[in-house]
């Protein structure tokens, strides 16, 4: 693949962007693909060991001496991109360099991803510029919003840009070069120089890494490690940036040794012993895997703490919130349910919250999941005007790997919008059937589950109707998408026009009261406690005269679903609710003490 990186910064740049970004082009072209880096200052021409590297007017970024941001050279790209065209173009960050670049990859039709490598709305409140944050999430949230898809470097910071509005968000985890980065690179003569006596109780050697900048919260870290020592202390800082002059004269204990590459970094690393991270605005840290890649306990910081005497620390003792951040941290822990309920997920559509439903599924185990009709919207595929994305594809391969790897078994009822398996019904294989009605044992009873199209008298007397309806409906989304951007323009909150439209027209023709009677009237005559549904993209928990009554809603607006816990309790259970249950993953500190490294 021919691949167009757009960054601000890049090698020699020293940063955690830069050298991610430079690790990435390596990995990449290491595998055969062909990576164009365009960023700042310089030339047409080549870069480091023969690498094509493309650059743009720019100018310096303020309080950063060295540091540098494009123009937006709408014209160079176009040019570039018109004789070279590469196959996928990857925005880094999000200057007028990297807006200019998805507009001209959107104008000339090439696929644009882009990479959240930095909260600089965060920075703002760290230079007292509360008030601009909301103007700046704005910015980031629009810019992001208009590529095909966000990664992101973990768990943590996408749940954090889920809650402000971002879209298409995926994970692209982290390394470390374990070759480079090892305890095998203990150095006694570097400790010896530190003024460290290596005995039977040796003091601790306390590192900071990185950018000497006011968003590190350096200055809490080293008076911390001032008190815990009384100013006797053993710690090393190793990093440049605009405020090293105002640290060095402050805090004369520290020894400042500017920055560092490669081996010498390394050696650093693990001739120390404990890393700290004081910084309240990354979205990952690198140093972090570097630190414990080398042996060093590392402390993270990531709320309130409280200083307590002990002998070696002085035990830092965490009071709230959890002290390691997410880079750190162990997959997501899954949620477990006895059975899955999902329906109306209208796969290659461009409204389908795929995105949510396959973290549903990778994130929960369950020993039947059911997948109640209208999980492949035909209708839409049939009009040559799909929407269909490798997340759609990863959806299926979701549930494929339920039923390989999970042993799970998975029933697919035929909904209105996938009639055409009604053809294949019924059809059974090992664990997988195709079913046009399913019965659900519980210890309260059985459980009829059905899509519920049967029961609408405009899909099976008027098909020709329900197409027309669901052409209706697609524009209805298209403008709830319209004017939901307006509402993001003005930085408020997400609300779904089409649902309330439609919710207005359905309680003015009666059509749901009657649909849950009828439905009610065949869980009698087949003697069931209780029916589960879908269809009308309604999410229901209710009883309708003596019948148990749930509707598993969407994955279009409603985004829920129906699950049977481990108790045999069953649920509507909304994806928001879903992201409580599936809660932050646990870490060393989760038990509030602390906890020794192995």
């Amino acid at each position: 693949m021919q691949i167009a990186f757009v960054t601000d910064t890049f090698p020699p740049d020293l940063n955690g962007v830069s050298l991610t970004m430079d690790r990435l082009r390596t990995g990449l072209e290491s595998r055969g693909h062909r990576v164009t880096v365009v960023r700042p200052g310089g030339g047409l021409g080549r870069g480091r060991v023969g690498r094509r590297e493309v650059g743009v007017r720019s100018l310096p970024v303020p309080g950063y001496p060295g540091l540098r941001f494009g123009m937006p050279s709408w014209g160079r790209l176009w040019q570039l991109w018109s004789v070279v065209r590469p196959d996928v173009v990857y925005v880094a960050t999000e200057g007028p360099l990297g807006w200019a670049a998805i507009v001209v990859a959107r104008w000339l039709g090439i696929p644009v991803t882009s990479g959240f490598h930095t909260n600089f709305h965060e920075y703002l409140h760290v230079r007292g510029l509360s008030r601009l944050q909301p103007m700046v999430l704005r910015y980031l949230r629009c810019l992001h919003n208009c590529t095909a898809m966000t990664l992101v470097p973990s768990h943590d910071v996408r749940r954090q840009l889920c809650s402000h509005g971002f879209k298409n968000l995926e994970i692209l985890s982290r390394g470390v070069a374990a070759d480079m980065f090892t305890p095998a690179r203990r150095d006694a003569s570097l400790r010896a120089a530190w003024g460290v006596r290596d005995g039977a109780r040796p003091a601790p050697v306390f590192m900071l890494v990185g950018r000497l900048a006011p968003e590190k919260n350096l200055p809490f870290a080293l008076e911390t490690l001032e008190k815990l020592t009384d100013g006797r202390g053993h710690c090393v800082v190793v990093g440049d940036g605009p405020d090293r002059a105002a640290l060095e004269s402050r805090f004369r204990f520290a020894r400042f040794t500017g920055a560092l590459r490669g081996e010498e970094l390394a050696r650093h690393f693990a001739s120390a012993d404990v890393l700290l991270f004081p910084s309240l605005t990354e979205t990952f840290g690198n140093v972090l895997l570097e630190g414990l890649a080398s042996g060093l306990l590392t402390l993270g910081f990531d709320g309130r703490v409280v200083l307590a005497k002990s002998s070696f620390l002085r035990i830092l003792t965490r009071t709230d919130r959890r002290m390691i951040p997410d880079s750190r941290q162990p997959a997501d822990r899954f949620v477990r349910f006895k059975t899955l309920f999902l329906s109306d997920v209208h796969l290659g559509t461009p409204d389908c919250k795929v995105h949510e439903v396959n973290d549903l599924l990778r994130r929960s185990r369950c020993e039947k999941l059911v997948l109640n009709g209208d999980i492949i919207d035909a209708w839409h595929l049939a009009r040559r005007r799909h929407h269909w994305s490798t997340a759609h594809t990863r959806f299926i391969r979701l549930v494929l790997r339920k039923l390989e790897k999970e042993n799970t078994e998975v029933v697919y009822l035929r909904g209105n919008h996938d009639d055409v398996l009604h053809r294949f019904l019924p059809l059974r294989l090992a664990r997988f059937s195709i079913v046009n009605e399913h019965i659900h044992q519980t210890p309260q009873g059985d459980y009829l589950v059905v899509h519920g199209d049967g029961f609408d008298q405009v899909t099976t007397q008027h098909p020709w109707i329900a197409r027309l309806g669901a052409v209706g409906y697609d524009q209805l989304l298209r403008l709830n998408r319209v004017y939901n951007g307006w509402r993001r323009m003005r930085g408020k909150e997400y609300f779904s026009l089409s649902k309330a439209i439609k919710a207005r027209v359905k309680k003015a023709i009666s059509f749901t009261g009657r649909y849950e009677e009828q439905l009610q009237g065949l869980a009698t005559e087949k003697k069931c406690r209780g029916i589960i549904c879908g269809h009308i993209h309604t999410p229901a928990d209710k009883l309708v005269g003596s019948i148990h009554y749930l509707n598993s809603g969407d994955w279009v607006e409603s985004l829920t679903c129906i699950v049977e816990h481990l108790d045999r309790r069953l649920e509507v259970l909304h994806y928001r609710d879903f992201l409580v249950l599936a809660g932050p993953v646990p870490t060393p500190f989760s038990s509030g003490a602390p906890r020794s490294t192995p």
